[in-house]
């Protein structure tokens, strides 16, 4: 396995390797780690703060890392986290990072507004999902 470089995006780490190693902080995106959020009444508690963040105007669009499922936590992070964004928060623009391309309509138009996201475009990130106001 190659070791990280100096300015390197990819981390070496074998949990995430291949997958993005940069925490955007700008005043329109921020980055937020749900990998440790076990119980799901505090998972849906985080998220609904950052989904308030972005409905006061705080950030514009938000990455929540909630890993990939390689293993059995992570994987119920993921679909929990999902679920629960598709379920209450429909009308926002929600992306999944492995669904943040060019041909994706919401993908595009939260690109060409927070050009900071340009990270998350080139990798298919499964363990990530973008969230944004409409």
């Amino acid at each position: 396995m190659p070791k990280k470089r100096n300015g390197s995006r990819f981390s070496s780490d074998p949990w995430t390797y291949g997958r993005i190693d940069t925490q955007i902080e700008t005043k329109n995106v921020s980055t937020v780690n749900l990998k440790d959020y076990y119980d799901p009444q505090l998972l849906y508690i985080k998220i609904d703060d950052c989904v308030k963040m972005i409905q006061r105007g705080n950030v514009k669009a938000i990455v929540l890392i909630h890993g990939y499922g390689s293993n059995n936590t992570p994987a119920l992070i993921h679909d929990r986290t999902r679920a629960y964004l598709r379920r209450k928060y429909g009308k926002m623009r929600i992306v999944n990072g492995e669904d943040f391309n060019i041909f994706n309509e919401d993908a595009r138009a939260l690109h060409t507004m927070y050009p900071e996201l340009d990270v998350y475009l080139t990798v298919c990130n499964h363990g990530v999902t973008i969230i944004g106001g409409r």
